[in-house]
């Protein structure tokens, strides 16, 4: 029995390293991310959702950073996983819209960026998103009124205003 109980905060604490480590290569990989060592970065961020995989801001960051390299196929796998993890987080499905739009799955960004707007009515990327999916999917009258409501929120945002132009 005195084993039992000897080995319980042994199994407690390495756990908790486990949280630590993934938060640790978390913060190693957006240093090595910000650096400009997108590669590197990347592995890290790997090694962080192995270390933790309900992190959703590890795969968040991690399809930044693919997107840096143009990998917006494998940006948008990740975030499907971090919106499986955080489905209430607007900029997850903002960013998730973004890698969608990317490789010109507009109904899919529209869905992500409309989801976002539910959760967070004045999520600016994501009005932005939604404007530009619509325009360039030929919803003109939804990105028109998209595209509105960030001018009315953000008179000096030049890029609504050139989206709106067009």
């Amino acid at each position: 029995m005195k084993f039992i109980l000897l080995l319980i905060p042994l199994f407690l604490a390495s756990g908790l390293r486990g949280e630590e480590t993934a938060a640790a290569l978390e913060e190693k990989a957006n240093r090595l991310f910000f650096e400009g060592q997108v590669t590197p970065s990347i592995e890290a961020y790997k090694r962080a959702a192995q270390a933790d995989p309900s992190r959703a801001s590890v795969y968040l960051n991690l399809s930044c950073a693919y997107r840096s390299l143009a990998e917006n196929e494998k940006a948008l796998e990740v975030l499907r996983k971090a919106v499986q993890i955080s489905t209430g987080d607007p900029d997850i499905h903002a960013e998730a819209g973004w890698a969608a739009r990317h490789l010109g799955h507009y109904q899919d960004a529209i869905v992500y960026f409309s989801e976002a707007l539910r959760m967070e009515p004045e999520h600016l990327s994501a009005l932005l998103g939604l404007g530009v999916s619509q325009s360039e999917s030929g919803r003109s009258s939804g990105a028109i009124q998209a595209l509105s409501k960030l001018c009315e929120l953000r008179p000096n945002f030049g890029a609504s205003a050139m989206f709106l132009s067009k």
